[in-house]
């Protein structure tokens, strides 16, 4: 699922809620996994949504990880290799 680029769902100005709330009522529905999709760079979402990768690891993916359709995180990557986001949360899912 895309949480950035559309406000009903995204992260904004340090507040969660909007994107956490979203994810609750996706991993409601019949599908299997969820993955919870992030611009690697606020230039990757125009629209608004970027996450820091610091707010990501600390309040979003508690949050989400709780679901048991928590596939795991895919990155927007346009801004990956400049920005070193994968790198800054590599071990995410690991622990």
């Amino acid at each position: 699922m895309l949480f950035y680029n559309n406000p009903q769902c995204r992260y904004s100005n340090g507040n969660t809620n909007n994107l956490v709330s979203a994810w609750n009522q996706c991993t409601s529905s019949q599908a299997k996994q969820m993955f919870l999709c992030v611009p690697a760079n606020a230039a990757s979402a125009p629209s608004g949504g970027f996450i820091p990768s610091d707010v990501l690891i600390s309040q979003v993916v508690p949050a989400t990880k709780i679901s048991p359709k928590y596939g795991g995180d895919m990155i927007w990557d346009k801004f990956n290799v400049q920005s070193g986001y994968s790198n800054a949360i590599k071990d995410i899912n690991h622990g």
